[in-house]
């Protein structure tokens, strides 16, 4: 590529379009002690020395972090990253010319097999950007389907999914309604979806829940389902970890209508916080009111199988009117990552895998009910996270302090997500923490 420097014609052209009057105002909210005037008298906003100085802040050196809060840290085997170094996957995308492209194809097909068997589903496409915009697409879906004008959304999904949600709502003329969470077990309100349903009935398109909620617990699936069909609403399932769905029983076999979720966990690429690769899995009766593309396999007259774009419901390929979302691409990579992963575990080292968790999560929360100056806050059906309730929030803050200087990330703060839990630490436990490093945690925790 080449470089073609900006005369100083192009520069003043510049500054005027954006209201600056020389580079001095353009350059004025860089800190000051970031700047160095050279002897040229010229701007020079990468003082190089202290560049490098206020990186060298950033630490790579973390003995071990337990936070989970979305993306969760699970063991992605070497050989994954190495496949995807194969050429061939270099530049995975959406393909336009579909009848050339039958190994990305086939890569799609295998991903949305493998999650539509996880989430107990008909169908599932290929893929969405990340699990919040799977959520909106889901809720704009399920709006278009009932033609109903609120949504129902448990207080208790990830923060940042709901608000994702409310901006893609914003300019739809879609209310949203919050169910409040149960104070005393962490999951939804059943009560006080009920409350709703009848105050604005037939009016919702439907009830969204998390499983496991934020808190990690466990939701009651089968009665917040049958509660919502029985108010002719569609039911949309929250998924972050599917790990999950290696012990307990998925949300479409217990006729959830749309399930969606989040796999960067087992992409490999949580450590530097993405990119992620949303999941969408539904009936198939809502085939076209799916959003992105599915891949379908078929047989020619000869009897060989090939690898087809059966639907792609967007802008580009069908009248505007007509489209379901504005997708235009898809995490293919990533969701190639999560298929290798998986398929290397097969289904019975995915249960395993779950398993593990599980023992570790139960030698955590043995060891802390044996500790009388700290808790377990709901001390009942969680995967993966749990919440420990602190004394006052000071000793909270110093055992995070405390922490950090040991280099160990030792879980998320909830002030800021839920200010009434000011004293109350998320914590994420993994088959990637050893006993070593439970241990070490429940002593950092005890000082």
């Amino acid at each position: 590529m080449r470089y073609l420097p900006h005369t100083n014609y192009d520069i003043k052209i510049m500054l005027n379009t954006i209201g600056k009057s020389n580079l001095d105002e353009l350059f004025n909210s860089i800190p000051q002690d970031l700047i160095k005037i050279s002897k040229f008298n010229k701007i020079m906003p990468w003082d190089e020395i202290k560049i490098k100085d206020f990186f060298n802040k950033n630490t790579n050196n973390i003995n071990f972090s337990f936070i989970g809060a979305g993306i969760f840290n699970h063991y992605v085997p070497e050989i994954v990253s190495q496949l995807l170094l194969r050429s061939e996957w270099y530049t995975g995308y959406t393909p336009y010319q579909p009848e050339v492209s039958q190994g990305t194809l086939q890569a799609m097909f295998e991903f949305q097999t493998i999650i539509s068997n996880i989430y107990g589903c008909d169908i599932s496409n290929a893929s969405m950007y990340d699990g919040s915009t799977a959520l909106a697409e889901a809720l704009l879906m399920a709006i278009k389907i009932t033609n109903h004008p609120y949504v129902l959304i448990s207080s208790n999904i990830h923060p940042e999914y709901y608000k994702v949600c409310q901006l893609y709502l914003k300019n739809k003329n879609i209310k949203i309604k919050i169910i409040d969470y149960d104070k005393s077990s962490g999951t939804m309100n059943l009560n006080i979806l009920n409350k709703l349903l009848d105050k604005y009935k037939n009016k919702v398109s439907a009830v969204v829940y998390q499983t496991p909620n934020f808190f990690g617990q466990l939701e009651s699936q089968e009665k917040i389902i049958k509660i919502t069909h029985d108010n002719n609403a569609l039911a949309i399932a929250v998924n972050i970890d599917p790990l999950v769905f290696g012990i307990i029983e998925s949300p479409g076999n217990l006729d959830a209508d749309i399930v969606v979720g989040e796999g960067m966990g087992f992409t490999g690429s949580s450590g530097v916080g993405g990119s992620s690769v949303g999941f969408f899995a539904t009936r198939k009766k809502f085939l076209r009111q799916i959003p992105g593309r599915i891949v379908g396999l078929t047989t020619d007259k000869n009897n060989q199988n090939g690898f087809v774009l059966t639907a792609s419901t967007r802008e580009q390929h069908i009248r505007k009117e007509r489209a379901t979302s504005n997708i235009c691409t898809n995490s293919n990579l990533n969701a190639l990552a999560f298929t290798i992963t998986l398929s290397l575990y097969g289904k019975k080292g995915y249960q395993l895998l779950a398993m593990q968790n599980i023992k570790n999560n139960i030698y955590f929360k043995n060891n802390i009910n044996k500790i009388k100056t700290i808790k377990i806050l709901y001390n009942n059906n969680y995967f993966n996270e749990s919440i420990v309730e602190f004394p006052n929030r000071n000793k909270l803050l110093n055992v995070l302090k405390s922490m950090e200087k040991k280099n160990i990330i030792g879980g998320l703060d909830l002030i800021n997500f839920f200010p009434e839990l000011n004293k109350h630490l998320l914590i994420c436990i993994t088959e990637m923490h050893s006993k070593t490093n439970i241990d070490t945690l429940i002593g950092e925790l005890t000082q």
